[in-house]
């Protein structure tokens, strides 16, 4: 089946396609998987704000994974006002799901998201009135915690469209200059809502002025999926630490000698 793509060399990745209205409705989310295929994906990550949902998504990616051919992720989207809510969860699910994104309505959560190693991306959303924005502060936290920033386009579509002032570009001045990545996801919660790859890539190079516009639909995505679902096979048991085989025995050494090694009670303790 062939795609619309405009570099056939680059994995381009939707992080963020909300499935919660239609997850009881099984046409519309093949639908929405068949419709992302075609305008050029390799990677689409279906969404959930309810960790309920969590489980029955996973079966139900299993079985669309056989009928199309494009890599389908798990995301669980968590939107709490509660650091210690958000810890439960990141514990219970964190391998349940290739991403966590985190939708900080609060300053303690986002600080809390940004250094957290669990979280993968952190949202701003644009609608609160509060003073929670994107700042110095959590870019540095966000660097400890190898967090992204994302920019979702349908959010940012809909504060133009009320004529708010969005600080977006402000956000992406500091996420820039303190080298924190930057993700651009669709944010479509109907596959009528879907964008091509290009019109995101357009998205991100003349509202937020990217100068790598292509590099906010791929490059930390695919690199932070590969390395979670690692995790999640237990082939990363540690940040920092990768298992590349089992080990095997030097020297072949026979069982009485093995457990003459591990009976040895040595004639002086430590406490002599």
């Amino acid at each position: 089946m062939q795609r619309f793509r405009t570099d056939i060399m680059t994995k381009y990745v939707d992080l963020n396609v909300i499935i919660d209205n239609m997850i009881h409705h099984d046409p519309l989310v093949e639908c929405t998987v068949l419709i992302s295929q075609l305008l050029g994906y390799d990677i689409v990550t279906l969404s959930t704000f309810s960790w309920n949902n969590v489980r029955l998504l996973k079966e139900k990616v299993r079985e669309l994974q056989r009928s199309y051919d494009i890599d389908i992720a798990i995301r669980l989207s968590i939107r709490t006002r509660d650091p210690r809510l958000l810890k439960g969860i990141l514990r219970r699910y964190r391998r349940m799901v290739d991403i966590i994104s985190v939708y900080c309505e609060t300053n303690q959560v986002a600080s809390f998201a940004a250094k957290d190693h669990r979280v993968d991306t952190l949202v701003f959303p644009l609608e609160l009135k509060q003073n929670v924005a994107f700042d110095e502060a959590k870019a540095n936290l966000s660097i400890q915690g190898e967090t992204a920033l994302e920019i979702v386009f349908w959010d940012v579509m809909k504060a133009i469209l009320s004529r708010k002032l969005i600080p977006i570009k402000r956000w992406v001045d500091i996420a820039l200059s303190h080298d924190v990545p930057i993700v651009v996801s669709s944010g479509a919660s109907h596959y009528l809502e879907l964008r091509a790859p290009r019109e995101l890539i357009a998205f991100a190079s003349i509202v937020l002025e990217l100068p790598n516009s292509k590099e906010a639909l791929y490059k930390y995505q695919v690199e932070r999926i590969e390395i979670n679902r690692r995790k999640l096979s237990g082939e990363i048991p540690l940040p920092g630490v990768k298992i590349i085989g089992k080990g095997e025995r030097p020297y072949d050494i026979s069982e009485e000698t093995l457990r003459n090694i591990q009976d040895y009670k040595p004639r002086w303790g430590f406490n002599r």
